[in-house]
């Protein structure tokens, strides 16, 4: 099943209500824009849509985040340990796959648990893959967020790239043909969901990708994966702050049932989040649109 965004404009709901009925009215309104989200061209990366975490908004509009500063910071650093292993031992992994599985093992040594918070993560690696042919990702993350306020899960796909060399990352290049590689994978992840990702491997970190940032036709920039033109950021930011956010990570149960599924895909990363804690409030992401605005200007000099 493919999910795409709609183009046509959705119509237009007004709501009036007596001062007595203002408490069902904000409900119908708030139920209104979520169903007409769906209609609504989705400007990826940094808008919310539908298929992520309305719910979780604050009164005036804000974003929440599902956890906590303190919370994102802890499980960052928890991620990072395990980066850190992965890495060292990088020639010993062989290839993707073999990464995947040692850094999924790597994180479930990394769960902890606080007097208000619990991390687990879990990893599951099957003897066989169905989904990859067909949507172009290796495998699948899964987020569950419990908190005071609410209980999320959320995912997204990831399509793993090992990048050997020890030269700055923004340096490094790819064949033209994995160039190519990936670009179809990325633009077949995009056809199921918007939230997906790059995840590269290099000598020194993991950083992430959005997708979205190769399913354009092949250029001569597009064999350099982690250029100046890409946001990079590490695995542990990705996990620990940016899935957790209400704008990022898909809630489209389909999704969610096709990644855990034991027909899904092979490699399976799960991150379980119990807090006592609310969830807190946080100013919109506007530093992804300002840096692709920026860097649209330089690229047209």
């Amino acid at each position: 099943m493919e999910f795409r965004d709609r183009s046509s404009a959705p119509a237009k709901v007004t709501a009036r209500c007596s001062p007595v009925a203002q408490g069902a009215c904000a409900l119908f309104s708030r139920i209104s824009r979520c169903f007409l989200a769906s209609d609504r061209p989705v400007e990826r990366d940094f808008r919310l849509n539908y298929r992520t975490c309305p719910d979780v908004r604050s009164r005036n509009g804000a974003l929440n985040y599902l956890i906590d500063k303190k919370t994102q910071q802890d499980i960052a650093v928890r991620i990072d340990v395990a980066v850190e292993q992965v890495v060292a031992a990088l020639t010993s992994h062989g290839g993707e796959e073999g990464l995947t599985a040692a850094l999924g093992h790597a994180l479930m040594q990394q769960s902890f648990e606080s007097d208000d918070v619990q991390v687990n993560f879990k990893y599951r690696q099957l003897s066989k893959q169905t989904e990859e042919p067909h949507v172009g990702a290796d495998g699948g993350f899964v987020v569950r967020v419990s908190n005071l306020d609410t209980t999320v899960r959320k995912a997204a796909l990831f399509q793993a790239k090992l990048l050997r060399t020890n030269a700055n990352v923004r340096k490094v290049t790819m064949s033209q043909r994995e160039a190519k590689r990936l670009q179809h994978q990325s633009s077949e992840m995009l056809k199921t969901t918007d939230q997906a990702v790059a995840m590269f491997y290099t000598p020194k970190q993991i950083y992430i990708v959005n997708a979205s940032d190769y399913k354009s036709r092949l250029s001569a920039g597009a064999q350099r994966p982690l250029s100046e033109k890409h946001r990079l950021i590490t695995l542990g930011t990705y996990l620990g702050a940016w899935l957790p956010r209400c704008s990022k990570g898909d809630r489209s149960p389909d999704l969610i049932q096709r990644i855990e599924h034991q027909d899904g895909f092979k490699p399976n990363l799960t991150m379980d989040v119990i807090s006592q804690r609310p969830s807190i409030s946080s100013d919109e992401d506007r530093s992804e649109a300002e840096w692709r605005s920026k860097n649209s200007r330089r690229s047209k000099r």
